[in-house]
């Protein structure tokens, strides 16, 4: 059994000025945005309920094809009938219906014949209407063997509307959702240009861009957060960014490898801020997954420039061995930060966490004061003192659970 979607690119913005599918919401068409969602749940094969071809939309599904979906137009259920078997799943998506990825991925683990829907009221009035007091909440599953019922019916029909009140004859669950999701916003049928703004404005500032490390968590996070709206309407992509925050970093451990200190601490700085942004472009554009190397080398090259730098100074005739050693601890406990990083914790204890941006921010400030060797010093004992902190913590909770059971 394979699960494909049914998506529509029909209605027309309130304001007359294009389709509601071709709206831009946080730097992606609404479109491209549902398709992303469909396959994160597992759809293979994405097919767009059409009645014309607008030249947004064409850019919409050559974009979305650049990306790797399998997506057709279609006007008619037999075109569906035609690229699918009996036995596979359809999941329809209302045209310009924003939802958050937890609530699809779910909807698709579901029933295999189940509505989303909704209880009448203001706030859902606009929703197309499945029965006296409920509205269709914008997503449905049904088997694509029912689709064969369908081939005779008129082409003016509305496809997904068609589709889905055959699944509502045929008994569908219907799965509940609380209007007030409605009213929050966490569901939206954007139909007009203000309201894709304001959803894409409130995607910008939930984005999460890196919220662990004092550096990254306090002040780089937000930057990135602040810039990302024009990087992105640039047509910025993220493996550029990789690719560039990799090269700044290796730039990095020769700066340091050299005695340049500031230099280094500010090329260093200018990696960590565009691997972050790297992050948050790759959060709305259609590219694939970040492969595993290259996320080993965003985390660790910066790392090695801390190694880098403990060499140098074990080498020159100023610091000697023990500022050397401090840089090393400095640089061990970032591996264990890094991995704390990606564990569950407190977000006020995250955002202490001992980080590279730290790092290089406080060694060229130090290098312009000429007060390296007691920043050093003052990092090493920082992280070490935070990550004590962070073991003891863990293990007495670890004894606590132990004694509880």
């Amino acid at each position: 059994m394979t699960l494909h979607a049914l998506l529509s690119a029909i209605e027309t913005a309130e304001d007359g000025t294009e389709l509601r599918a071709t709206q831009m919401v946080a730097g992606q068409s609404l479109l491209e945005r549902q398709a992303g969602l469909c396959r994160a749940a597992g759809a293979k094969l994405l097919f767009v309920s059409v009645e014309g071809m607008t030249d947004a939309l064409v850019g919409a599904l050559d974009r979305l094809r650049a990306a790797g979906f399998v997506v057709e137009p279609v006007r008619r259920v037999s075109e569906i009938v035609d690229r699918t078997h009996a036995r596979d799943q359809l999941m329809l998506l209302l045209d310009g219906l924003y939802a958050p990825q937890e609530q699809v991925s779910a909807f698709a683990a579901g029933p295999a014949l189940a509505v989303f829907v909704t209880d009448d009221s203001p706030v859902t009035r606009g929703l197309e209407r499945i029965a006296a007091d409920q509205r269709w909440a914008g997503l449905a599953m049904t088997g694509c063997d029912m689709l064969g019922e369908l081939t005779d019916v008129p082409d003016d029909w509305d496809l997904a509307s068609t589709v889905l009140r055959r699944a509502v004859q045929r008994g569908a669950v219907k799965l509940r959702c609380d209007p007030g999701l409605f009213e929050t916003g966490e569901l939206v049928v954007i139909d007009r240009a203000v309201a894709a703004s304001a959803v894409g404005d409130r995607v910008y500032d939930a984005a999460a861009v890196g919220e662990s490390g004092l550096a990254m968590g306090n002040f780089l996070a937000p930057l990135v957060r602040f810039a990302g709206p024009t990087v992105l309407g640039r047509g910025a992509r993220s493996k550029p960014l990789e690719f560039g925050a990799v090269a700044l970093a290796i730039l990095t451990i020769a700066a340091f490898s050299c005695g340049w200190l500031v230099t280094g601490a500010a090329l260093g700085l200018t990696s960590v801020a565009t691997a972050a942004m790297a992050h948050y472009v790759g959060l709305f554009t259609l590219e694939p997954p970040t492969p595993r190397w290259r996320m080993i080398a965003l985390d660790l090259v910066p790392i090695v420039s801390f190694a880098a730098l403990a060499l140098h100074l074990l080498w020159s005739d100023g610091a000697g061995w023990p500022i050397a050693l401090l840089m090393l601890i400095y640089a061990a406990v970032l591996v264990q930060a890094n991995a704390r990083a990606s564990s569950p914790m407190t977000n006020w204890f995250g955002r202490l966490l001992p980080d590279a941006g730290l790092g290089f921010g406080v060694i060229g400030a130090a290098a312009l004061a000429d007060r390296t060797p007691i920043a050093i010093g003052a990092l090493a004992l920082y992280a070490a003192a935070v990550m004590t902190y962070d073991s003891l913590s863990r293990g007495r909770e670890s004894r606590e659970g132990f004694i509880r059971n």
